[in-house]
């Protein structure tokens, strides 16, 4: 269980053989490569287009597979022995790789031609919208203008019945003929007549009333216009249908196109990482960072190849990764998440696994709440399908359900009080799930004083690990005058603490509590006066001493840590009420039929949304113990994770 630093490496070769050197590390994933500066090298244009190809046949790929996925009416299509594959299936893709492309390109013509029909069919239906109001309408409606008559044929702001509409033209009643086509709530649609003498005068009264000429036609009366829209719109309905079609046979292909799609981006690290390199007209020079577990199989590649290799030690720019066992191992992206190890950190993954399994327990603190969450993930982790990724946080919530568990039978909770609910209401018995450790209702000043000395034994382990580090490096002063100190004091307090939960845990007759409480004033007083006194070693004079008070007034900074964990104290009491309150609610309605059916219904959506509510809040607080109070006693961080060039795919995982 160790961080592992990964050894820099240079590799000096023929040119040719580039590729395929770097073909085989991509396969064995071994190898980190770094872009190598300050050296002059040719600028290789060819590779700069080779890569421009792939990103766009990597767009077309993709926005082929969004097409299939959009068209595919089953929407749950399995494919299982297309998501595990064998490496060798890559090169399906580079023999088939234009016939595969061709579908791919035809996929999306054909999407594209149904976006240009659904915009020729909106714009149809925009036509036969303006023509909806001249149904009734038996001319076109455009019509010349004669020597004596104008024609006017439109719509006007407002709704008017034929007596209104000719008392607005009233100076010119006996030159017009006016003819309501379709009256509604906010237009009014007209067919107008006039006499050439009177147009001026009648165009002016229309313009008034905000008139829109209709769309004009010379040729075909509206409904003839509509049935043409219509007609139109249904050719290219069928037209898009038939595209439709064409893709929806094509889902058959998407196995393939996916393949495609992780091919192209297996070929695209690989390019990227060839730029890394520099060359001449004849040779290379690749470097990196190699996996010191794997460092002689990179040898092999390059004598295989008949090239050289230098390796160096591990130095402070060296990536790093964690290996740990299988406990440990799903807290390592927690760790992650707030900063890699610099290069005088120690793994802090063991200590950290045991109080975050401890604490996520705690606040989550019901059995029933850990058994549904352990088997909720063992089916996750069990299906062959899950990635190694979302299999590690699986597995950390299933290491975190059984600590809830533990925890919820110390507490006594299984779903709150249920089982004492149930056997009240349905059986009208008395049946109590005793807890084996602390009643949280009964007794929440000892859960209290019980999460502060978990607290303090989390800080002092935090900065015992800062006293390792520091005798590490050989600077004793520190550790000894300054660190030590600390950890007296938060010992010493948490001894005396500590004899109240003896004394409750009734154990107090094999333990001499007066000695306990000594011991723990006296280790908390030497542990002070050794702040006092040589914390303050750096300075001169007088300010020793005055160094010292000030460093011991950084007492209150951690008398603050500490209280944050009274956290534990809080959510876990929180879980256990509300699943409380949600079975007091659920059993309401009696034990007949409808007292069941309520229970189930109530205690069903109340323990799902506090199950939701709290599990949430678990995770955020178990990381925030972890990330401010235990990390920032020693972890420095700022390190570079390992990041192997090697086969990264999005829909395939391959066998390697």
């Amino acid at each position: 269980m160790a961080i592992v630093r990964t050894k820099p490496f240079v590799i000096l070769g023929i040119l040719e053989n580039r590729e395929q050197i770097l073909q085989e590390l991509q396969i064995l994933e071994c190898a980190q490569v770094e872009r190598v500066e300050n050296l002059k090298y040719i600028t290789d244009f060819k590779l700069n287009e080779k890569l421009t190809n792939i990103n766009e046949n990597i767009k077309h790929s993709e926005s082929c597979i969004k097409i299939l996925n959009k068209f595919n009416s089953t929407k749950k299509v399995k494919q299982h022995n297309f998501k595990k594959q064998k490496i060798q299936n890559l090169k399906y893709c580079e023999e088939n790789f234009e016939s595969i492309l061709k579908i791919i390109k035809y996929i999306i013509q054909c999407e594209n031609e149904i976006k240009g029909l659904q915009k020729e069919i909106e714009t149809a239906e925009n036509g036969k919208l303006h023509f909806k109001n001249y149904l009734t309408l038996n001319t076109p409606t455009k019509i010349l203008d004669t020597q004596n008559v104008c024609y006017f044929i439109g719509e006007i702001l407002g709704s008017f019945t034929q007596e209104e509409l000719i008392l607005k033209f009233k100076e010119i009643e006996n030159s017009i003929y006016i003819k309501i086509i379709c009256n509604k709530k906010l237009t009014t649609t007209l067919f107008l007549i006039t006499n050439k003498d009177v147009y001026a005068k009648a165009k002016d009264i229309l313009y008034n009333l905000s008139f829109t000429k209709a769309p004009e036609d010379i040729e075909k009366t509206p409904k003839e216009n509509v049935t043409i829209f219509e007609e139109n719109i249904k050719i290219l309905k069928n037209k898009i249908n038939s595209l439709k079609n064409e893709i929806k046979f094509n889902f058959k292909n998407l196995q393939y196109i996916e393949l495609m799609a992780d091919y192209l981006s297996v070929e695209k690290e690989k390019y990227e990482t060839i730029i890394k390199t520099i060359s001449t007209k004849n040779t290379f020079i690749l470097k990196g960072f190699v996996n010191p577990r794997r460092e002689e199989k990179l040898k092999d590649i390059v004598n295989k190849f008949n090239s050289y290799i230098k390796i160096s030690e591990p130095n402070e720019s060296s990536p790093v990764f964690f290996s740990n066992n299988f406990i440990v191992a799903p807290i390592q992206n927690i760790t992650k998440t707030y900063s890699m190890p610099s290069y005088e950190d120690v793994d802090p993954n063991p200590i950290m696994s045991f109080f975050y399994y401890i604490f996520f327990g705690m606040m989550f603190s019901d059995a029933g709440y850990g058994i549904i969450l352990s088997l909720f993930c063992l089916v996750f982790i069990l299906n062959k399908n899950t990635s190694y990724s979302k299999k590690q946080l699986f597995k950390m919530f299933f290491m975190c359900g059984i600590s809830t568990t533990f925890w919820g039978l110390m507490y006594g909770s299984l779903f709150g009080d249920m089982l004492q609910v149930l056997f009240k209401t349905f059986l009208n018995k008395n049946f109590y799930l005793p807890p084996l450790f602390i009643n949280t209702t009964k007794s929440p000043l000892l859960l209290l004083i019980f999460s502060i000395l978990i607290g303090i034994l989390h800080v002092c382990i935090g900065l015992i690990i800062k006293l390792y580090i520091l005798l590490r490096n050989k600077n004793f002063k520190e550790a000894i005058f300054n660190v030590l100190g600390w950890v007296l004091i938060l010992t010493g307090i948490g001894v005396y603490m500590a004899t109240s939960t003896i004394e409750h845990a009734k154990i107090s007759k094999f333990l001499n509590i007066k000695m306990l409480t000594t011991i723990g004033i006296y280790t908390a007083v030497v542990g002070a006066f050794s702040i006092l006194i040589f914390s303050g070693y750096k300075n001169k004079g007088v300010m020793k001493i005055l160094g010292g008070i000030i460093n011991l007034y950084g007492i209150t900074s951690y008398v603050s840590d500490v209280l944050s964990y009274s956290r534990l104290m809080a959510l876990g009491i929180a879980t256990g009420v509300i699943a409380n309150v949600v079975n007091i609610l659920a059993s309401m309605g009696g034990s007949g039929f409808f007292g069941i059916l309520l229970f189930v219904l109530i205690a069903s959506l109340g323990h799902a949304l506090n199950f939701g509510i709290n599990i949430l809040g678990a995770y955020v607080h178990t990381n925030r113990l972890q990330y401010v109070e235990f990390f920032s006693k020693f972890y420095v961080g700022g390190g570079r994770a390992f990041s192997p060039f090697g086969i990264h795919t999005k829909y395939i995982d391959f066998i390697n």
